[in-house]
């Protein structure tokens, strides 16, 4: 079996695998210690990261005008739709008001790199995820004050549910 083959593979099939792994992650945690390979984990995003991004040219920048629409959606799912869902989720299943804002914070984390990994291999748009994910983190730098500051400024959210 040849590299393009198992390329193909996970491309065509990357919900089942991508579920696979994530099982076998939480059943091998769960019953072993593997805290001594947590310095594999960047050298692994590395690797499958950055041949998705090497592939990008300069010539590519100019590109990004092209990428609004798919901007302006990820950015309105990541900071608006995401957290709004979390929120009513959160509202909905009574948890400690600590878990609340934990989840809600999590909710509006930025697209991770990982995403580009997952894009690459399904053949996406690769300057498209490039522009979300660094536009998301950028923004993230805003928006995680914001949020700090109205969780702890007393609002409803803090009075609900406490511990």
């Amino acid at each position: 079996m040849n590299i393009r083959n198992v390329q193909k593979n996970l491309a065509n099939n990357i919900p089942l695998h991508s579920t696979l792994a994530i099982a076998s992650g939480l059943v091998t945690g769960y019953y072993l210690n593997l805290s001594k390979l947590s310095g594999l984990i960047i050298p692994a995003v590395f690797i499958m990261i950055y041949p998705m991004v090497v592939n990008l040219s300069l010539n590519n920048i100019k590109k990004i005008k092209s990428t609004v629409k798919p901007l302006v959606e990820a950015m309105i799912l990541n900071f608006l739709i995401a957290p709004g869902l979390m929120f009513l989720l959160t509202t909905i299943v009574p948890v400690s008001i600590y878990m609340k804002i934990s989840l809600l914070l999590l909710s509006i984390a930025p697209a991770s790199s990982m995403g580009l990994g997952y894009l690459g291999l399904s053949g996406g748009d690769i300057l498209a995820g490039a522009t979300i994910v660094a536009l998301a983190f950028i923004l993230s730098l805003i928006v995680y004050p914001i949020a700090g500051y109205y969780f702890a400024s007393g609002t409803p959210l803090s009075k609900s549910h406490r511990a």
